[in-house]
């Protein structure tokens, strides 16, 4: 069995956990609203009791949450061709992350974006899957580190008068062997992650592949100061060039 294919099992396998996750949200949004009802009417009854005011408060962000979380499954589980907002992409991948306990607390994260606001034309769940393999990998690389940080940013430039989008994910871990960049994108590559339990460079043979989807490209390099960077390029195509 080839890598792709190994790693198409591997994400097939996490559509399957959306799908699970898509209804999980959609059951639990019942309960909260109920929940919500019954802090509402003790708001109504005790409108100076501060603690219910937090209640009612955190009620929001929880409810906020839930559907952003909906709405990401659901765009992710997408095969159909469209236009994808490449920032809106980003900022809704760091903001799920932050939900994440330790995410929230450990790492910090920084985006950065052009004065564009570029578009891109594929399949949604595709660019997703990107960008969600990009910042996972990003984050085992600063698990051990003493700098836990990391860093996206999109801009758009034209080399030869063609608009193209790059998008570079970087982090403060312990960079990468120059000399074995290739074996990265192998199945399974060896720099393993005590820590995390997984291979450093785990998804990336799935998200260069889906960048030929694109038709751009992705490669690894070591960064100026310290960690390393992932570097993704796509070509800004309109709808009918594709």
């Amino acid at each position: 069995m080839s890598r792709f294919e190994l790693e198409l099992i591997r994400y097939q396998r996490l559509a399957s956990l959306g799908r699970d996750l898509g209804g999980f949200v959609h059951n639990a949004a019942g309960p909260l609203n109920i929940m919500m009802g019954y802090i509402q009417m003790t708001r109504a009854k005790y409108p100076d009791e501060k603690s219910i005011g937090k209640m009612w408060e955190a009620g929001l962000e929880l409810d906020r949450m839930l559907k952003e979380l909906g709405k990401h499954i659901e765009d992710s589980s997408s095969e159909f061709y469209q236009s994808i907002k490449v920032n809106d992409v980003i900022l809704k991948h760091l903001d799920l992350l932050r939900a994440n306990n330790y995410f929230k607390h450990n790492i910090e994260a920084v985006e950065e974006f052009g004065e564009e606001d570029p578009e891109i034309w594929g399949v949604y769940g595709d660019f997703a899957t990107i960008i969600d393999i990009l910042l996972n990998n990003a984050i085992e690389a600063v698990y051990s580190s003493d700098i836990k940080k990391l860093c996206i940013s999109s801009q758009v430039y034209k080399p030869d008068d063609a608009e193209t989008l790059r998008i570079i994910v970087r982090d403060t871990g312990n960079g990468i062997i120059e000399s074995r960049i290739e074996d990265y994108f192998q199945e399974g590559f060896s720099n393993w992650s005590k820590s995390l339990g997984t291979a450093k460079g785990m998804g990336l043979p799935l998200a260069r592949y889906l960048c030929g989807r694109f038709g751009g490209s992705l490669i690894l390099r070591n960064s100026d100061g310290i960690g390393a960077e992932a570097v993704l390029e796509i070509p800004l195509r309109k709808r009918d060039e594709i």
